[in-house]
């Protein structure tokens, strides 16, 4: 499969086109510096998949429009980033495609969680005052620990900001 084909090419060209007019924030804040790496992915399974195939489609209206989308009114940016989260969605869930730090992040969260409600629970019988010195060492180790496997998990994964 060749990346320079002429859809990739044309979605690259659009989106080099509409970058002078969208603001520097909103450009960081909608990540449109992602939008190739989608692109990349959209086209890389195309062939096999067909919602890639009709994705390609949106995709390249978005392109298009990018500008407009993202400098009109709140409706317009609201259904932007539902086409934006239904195809990274797909890519995610039939493709094992994820944002980076997706893992880091989900991990360092269930880290916290399990870390504080074990920590608690380690304390409770022996003393309700110290409950609150059991609850913070499982946070601090919950992110730790969580941390650690969210790294882990992170290498293992393939991203849409590679």
């Amino acid at each position: 499969m060749e990346l320079k084909d002429s859809w990739f090419l044309k979605i690259n060209k659009n989106i080099q086109e509409q970058k002078g007019k969208i603001h520097k924030k909103d450009y960081k804040f909608f990540q449109v510096n992602v939008l190739l790496n989608i692109a990349k992915y959209i086209q890389k399974f195309s062939g096999a998949c067909s919602t890639c195939s009709q994705n390609k489609e949106i995709f390249e209206d978005m392109t298009e429009n990018l500008s407009n989308s993202i400098n009109n009114s709140v409706s317009a940016r609201r259904k932007y980033t539902n086409k934006i989260d239904k195809i990274t969605k797909h890519l995610r869930k039939k493709h094992s495609i994820f944002y980076e730090g997706y893992f880091l992040s989900l991990y360092t969260i269930l880290g916290i969680i399990a870390g504080m409600l074990f920590g608690g629970l380690i304390f409770l019988p022996i003393s309700i005052s110290l409950i609150k010195f059991g609850v913070l060492g499982g946070f601090l180790i919950g992110i730790f620990v969580g941390r650690i496997l969210g790294n882990q998990k992170e290498k293992k994964t393939k991203t849409i900001n590679k």
